[in-house]
């Protein structure tokens, strides 16, 4: 369900000719390239948009190109989120060693972790529906 929900969404939306190159890009190389020199609350929200879209181009791009029936692609969309949720447990863990190393106090460094938890976009997207 949740990979339809995210299809959906994308094919609602009306793209623009820049959307469009963007899109045709993804499906052909799976990549889609991002200015990195904007920042702040817009970045965020941007590039947060920007990878629900690309979750659901990819989601679409193996029930569409690589023919993979959609309860195949919704049992992937499953699993990738365990795996997803102990990579951020190491990343966490490794970041909590690090800036308790360069003397932070327990308060702060709980604070970024907290912070850090919540910007895990692929559980995000994964367990949201649109």
């Amino acid at each position: 369900m949740l990979v339809v929900n995210l299809v959906q969404n994308l094919v609602a939306q009306t793209l623009s000719g820049e959307e469009e190159y963007a899109v045709h890009k993804f499906v052909n190389q799976s990549s889609v390239d991002y200015d990195e020199n904007d920042s702040g609350e817009i970045w965020d929200s941007v590039m947060c948009d920007n990878f629900k879209h690309d979750l659901a181009l990819f989601y679409l791009k193996l029930q569409a190109k690589f023919l993979l029936p959609a309860t195949v692609v919704q049992k992937i969309a499953e699993e990738i989120t365990p795996i997803n949720g102990l990579n951020q447990e190491y990343v966490l863990s490794t970041a909590k060693q690090k800036l308790s190393l360069l003397g932070m106090c327990s308060e702060s460094v709980n604070s970024i972790l907290d912070e850090l938890k919540g910007s895990d976009l692929l559980s995000l997207c994964n367990q949201t529906d649109f």
